[in-house]
């Protein structure tokens, strides 16, 4: 599927009498600005003027370029669950890989992200493929704890076929672990002692093998003269 494509899926709160300009035709607009490096409404506007026979190869704009406040309010009119689907997925389309791409899910807690009487900072799980460069999938999380089925969640929605995960142990559980099976990807995750019987078990799997290692190192020593 095309951007263009996954953007007709995106769903938006605005009534039918008030849709003078179509919620594609801006998304693609803002989308294209942003691209091509815009930092603002005013930015927005003057690329859709400038290049408005060029967007029009693409979509329709039977009403022109909407003005900068206009773009501001039809955006804040989306459905943000769904323009991040629709973005994510094309990007994921995008995607091309050499050999088994890497995909590291973070969690981060914004500093500074505090509103008003707010004790506890945002917090936001990103997917990202180390390979491309790409933010694969992120979602805003209440709390450590909450990763978990933000995972989770994240995990049904990503093309992960061939891929190596990697987690921290947080997301060391079972359920967690099987949906990357399902996708048929590899994993990569930490085992900690506060899982004491699992650490265990790791531990004594691998001991013999080091052990065995042990016993054909050999060390040699040159010296040379000056």
């Amino acid at each position: 599927m095309t951007l263009i494509e996954h953007l007709t899926l995106v769903e938006e709160t605005r009534s039918e009498i008030n849709r003078k300009h179509n919620l594609v035709d801006v998304m693609f607009l803002v989308i294209s600005a942003i691209m091509s490096g815009a930092e603002g409404w005013n930015d927005i506007e003057t690329y859709g003027d400038s290049k408005i026979d060029w967007l029009r190869q693409h979509r329709p704009f039977a009403n022109g370029i909407p003005r900068r406040h206009t773009v501001a309010r039809i955006l804040r009119c989306i459905v943000i669950d769904t323009l991040l689907e629709a973005l994510l997925c094309w990007v994921n389309e995008q995607r091309t890989h050499q050999g088994k791409p890497i995909i590291a899910f973070d969690g981060k807690v914004l500093r500074g992200s505090f509103r008003g009487n707010a004790k506890d900072a945002l917090q936001l799980v990103t997917a990202y493929d180390t390979e491309n460069g790409l933010v694969l999938s992120q979602k805003a999380t209440p709390n450590k704890k909450g990763e978990i089925e933000t995972v989770k969640d994240m995990l049904d929605i990503l093309e992960l076929k061939g891929a190596v995960v990697t987690l921290d142990a947080l997301h060391c559980q079972r359920e967690t672990l099987e949906k990357i099976s399902e996708k048929k990807a590899h994993v990569v995750v930490q085992v900690k002692n506060n899982q004491p019987k699992l650490y265990q078990a790791v531990q004594s799997q691998f001991q013999s093998l080091f052990d065995a290692q042990k016993e054909k190192i050999v060390v040699e020593h040159k010296e040379s003269g000056h």
